[in-house]
């Protein structure tokens, strides 16, 4: 945290903080603050690894939507 400056940032430390896969393929820890919905589709490589986790991309609402109550029902 001291080495990326998360204490720099506004809301420093006491802001969720989610793991993001990014273009090159790499994957990193992104502050929320930093996260902004993007106003074009993801690319084919990014829905078939997204398919593994969701059931569908929402183009209308920009996001991926999630099976997770398909996966566990009576949770």
């Amino acid at each position: 945290m001291q080495t990326m400056g998360v204490d720099t940032l506004s809301r420093e430390r006491h802001q969720p903080f989610y793991l993001a896969l990014v273009m090159d393929g790499s994957v990193r820890y992104v502050a929320e603050e930093n996260i902004v919905v993007s106003q074009t589709d993801p690319v084919e490589s990014l829905k078939k690894l997204a398919g593994k986790y969701f059931k569908r991309y929402s183009r209308a609402e920009r996001m991926f939507i999630s099976n997770i109550r398909d996966e566990y029902p009576d949770d």
